[in-house]
């Protein structure tokens, strides 16, 4: 348990999460939130995808396990790219005769 202004606020001890961490809004751990800025400051800085930096921090600092980071990793990247492709495609971005180079070498 955490007393902030008055109020107590109680973590449920999920994996990775230190009992009574400080969160923000009931439900986002404040050492996340703070990990999650650096690492796009990082990110933004230096090009290096987030994945490289995030993942590591996930298992060494918050004692995730490394299948959880690595997969939780994965999903974020498949839905961003997804996403980045459809855009793309919409907006008629795509070099198709780079794609097909690439795809038959």
């Amino acid at each position: 348990m955490v007393h902030v202004q008055g109020r107590t606020i109680q973590s449920d001890n999920r994996e990775g999460q230190a009992k009574g961490a400080l969160c923000l809004w009931g439900s986002i751990d404040l050492q996340y939130t703070i990990a999650g800025f650096l690492v796009g400051v990082l990110v933004g800085f230096t090009g290096v995808g987030g994945g490289s930096l995030m993942t590591p921090i996930l298992i060494v600092l918050f004692g995730f396990s490394p299948a959880t980071a690595v997969g939780t990793d994965l999903l974020f990247a498949a839905a961003t790219k997804t996403v980045g492709s459809v855009v793309h495609g919409f907006n008629r971005t795509i070099e198709w005769r780079v794609v097909w180079r690439l795809q038959s070498s």
